[in-house]
Order: C-alpha cells, then sequence, then structure tokens
C-alpha cells in the first residue's frame, strides 16, 4: 500500500485532515475560473477573489466556498472520505479530454501493483454479497444512483465527480463458473484523481451498493 492510500484509509482523522489541509493550501495557489473550468464545476464569485464552486459529489450537490475552502452540503456534513476524493480531483484536474473508454484499476499509473488488494475490496466483495443473485444486484445498483450501460452480463455507471464516473460490471456465471462483479475506470480518470484516490472511490461505491442491499 503506497503512502498517500495510507493516509486516506487512515483511522486517525487527525492525519487526514493534515493531509487535506496540504491539499487546500496547494489548491489556493490556482485561480478559481482556471480550477472552474479543469474541474468541471461553476464558479459564482460574490467579490473580489471570493466566492464558491457548484459540484456535484455522487450526483450530491454542494457548495465549495473560495478560498478558505469550506465545503457545504444541503443535506449533511460531507466525510472526510469525500472531502478527501473532492480535494484530490481539485488538486489533480488538469482539464484533459474526457473518454469514453473503461479501463480496469489495473491500467491506472502503478495499479498494476495493487490490482489484486482492490479487487479483493471491491469485485470480490460485491461477489460473495450478491453472487449469482442478479436481481438484488440490479436492485441494489439502481437504489444506489447507477444508470445502465451495456457492458457484461450487466453493468451500472456511477457519477462520482463532473469528470470521473466508475462502471460496476456484473459476468453472470453458470453450472461450472460463479459469478464474478469488476469496477472500471473512464480512461482520463488518472488526470483528475491519482491511483491511491481511485482505490478509495472504489471501496466507497462497493460499499454504497452492498448497503443498498441491505
Amino acid at each position: 500500500m503506497s503512502h498517500d492510500e495510507t493516509q486516506l484509509h487512515e483511522d486517525d482523522p487527525t492525519r487526514l485532515v493534515a493531509r487535506l489541509n496540504q491539499l487546500k493550501d496547494n489548491i489556493k495557489q490556482v485561480p478559481p475560473q482556471l480550477l472552474a473550468e479543469n474541474t468541471g464545476s461553476t464558479y459564482h464569485e460574490e467579490s473580489l477573489n471570493q466566492g464558491f464552486f457548484s459540484i456535484s459529489i455522487w450526483e450530491q450537490q454542494i457548495k465549495l466556498t473560495y478560498p478558505t475552502l469550506e465545503v457545504m452540503s444541503p443535506k449533511s456534513d460531507l466525510i472526510l472520505p469525500n472531502q478527501a476524493l473532492l480535494f484530490y480531483y481539485f488538486y489533480t484536474a488538469d482539464g484533459f479530454p474526457q473518454s469514453d473508454h473503461w479501463i480496469s484499476y489495473t491500467e491506472l499509473p502503478n495499479g498494476m501493483f495493487y490490482t489484486q488488494a482492490f479487487q479483493s475490496y471491491t469485485g470480490k466483495e460485491l461477489a460473495h454479497v450478491f453472487q449469482n443473485d442478479r436481481i438484488s444486484f440490479e436492485s441494489a445498483a439502481k437504489v444506489s444512483g447507477g444508470k445502465q450501460v451495456e457492458f457484461g452480463s450487466i453493468s451500472y455507471e456511477f457519477k462520482l465527480l463532473p469528470y470521473i464516473s466508475l462502471l460496476v460490471v456484473f459476468w453472470e456465471g453458470d453450472d461450472e463458473f460463479p459469478s464474478t462483479f469488476q469496477i472500471l475506470f473512464n480512461a482520463s480518470t488518472h488526470h483528475y484523481l491519482p491511483t491511491d484516490a481511485c482505490a478509495i472511490a472504489g471501496s466507497m461505491l462497493t460499499r454504497r451498493i452492498i448497503n443498498a442491499k441491505k
């Protein structure tokens, strides 16, 4: 597990908050108009060098103040892992053209070194919970905000942030082979999130779908 991934999974919230503060300091150095362009958010200027971004995360609309970079969510406080994804997104996004091609975690930068671990807490966990129950998976995916996509036996796309989508793919098994699951990313993802943060996104999505079944 890499240094950043360890921090994002860290049980000690103090260390995570410290990392987020480092990201904020770097983000503040970039003009808000450029941040908005690179992230696909909308910047609302309220006064000179002060305003807020409108952006959605997991289809939930939030505000991010500038330059203080405080998250304002209408429903509830945005949990720390989601804040981490948001600030890594603002820190990493470079405005690279979007891709409609899907890639595996292995194809992300340095992803091949952590693919086995990633699959163990995403695809294998989904397979353990849903097994061959396609109907149950479909129901949980829809409740979690997934949009059906033609891929594998059945797949659902989830919009994490404006320029990042994840695809949960279900390959239905038979009498000889069990069903399998895999989480894919749009091919331009590494221009918007580091690989370690993608691991967190995949883990969070897995939990969302499993919790929807429960």
